[in-house]
């Protein structure tokens, strides 16, 4: 056989099985595109709970307690915050001022909002209502932006029997972490926002993290 045929053939055997490799190497179907780091992940069926019988990771033995007998709810918070009454159209929004050093190292703020909810809409219809990006969208702008569009985490959870969602969102300049909390025809909404991503998943500072977590841990509904 001539050595120009000994090659074609070769070559086609190697088209082949590239082909079959690829056809059945298992793909990540969170990840919209490989090439990039804009990621989704949407776990609509986690039944994750959140409750103030568990340990926290940090220590909560000195913080203190806000409790809102109006509404219906209390929280604990550390004790070197400061809670700022803010006037708003909703029904309560707590900013809480932080120690400079934290604002210097974090470039963050944390919020906490309490709106009406009398037509008992759903979480996902109220966060469409209050600008957070839905994963529709969030997919347009990873086909327009690519590794830009950053990333989407979004997280069905149980607050103390209270349904809720996780939602964790990294962009260019900043990342914001809230949890949605439904209970009644009320819904709470605590917010961190950081330019140093202080409040998103996977960060290997994880203070303003655990601050958070914890004070949702702590939430009551009474």
């Amino acid at each position: 056989m001539p050595k120009s045929t000994k090659i074609i053939l070769i070559l086609a055997v190697l088209i082949v099985v590239g082909g079959v490799t690829y056809a059945l190497w298992p793909r990540n179907e969170n990840i919209i595109n490989q090439n990039t780091n804009a990621v989704i992940n949407v776990n609509i069926n986690s039944n994750t709970n959140v409750n103030n019988n568990q340990n926290s990771e940090i220590d909560t033995s000195d913080w203190l307690t806000h409790k809102n007998e109006e509404y219906g709810f209390e929280f604990k918070y550390p004790a070197s915050f400061k809670l700022q009454y803010n006037n708003t159209e909703d029904l309560l929004k707590i900013i809480f001022e932080m120690p400079s050093d934290y604002i210097k190292k974090y470039l963050n703020n944390l919020s906490l909002v309490m709106i009406s909810n009398p037509n008992k809409l759903s979480i996902e219809e109220i966060m469409k209502q209050r600008g957070f990006l839905t994963i529709e969208d969030f997919k347009k702008e990873q086909v327009e932006f690519g590794a830009l569009a950053g990333s989407l985490t979004q997280k069905e959870m149980s607050v103390n029997g209270q349904r809720a969602i996780e939602y964790d969102r990294g962009a260019e300049g900043g990342g914001s972490h809230s949890m949605i909390i439904s209970f009644g025809d009320k819904v709470l909404i605590l917010t961190g926002n950081s330019e140093t991503y202080a409040y998103n998943n996977d960060q290997p500072d994880k203070l303003m993290r655990q601050y958070f977590d914890a004070m949702v841990q702590s939430i009551i509904f009474n």
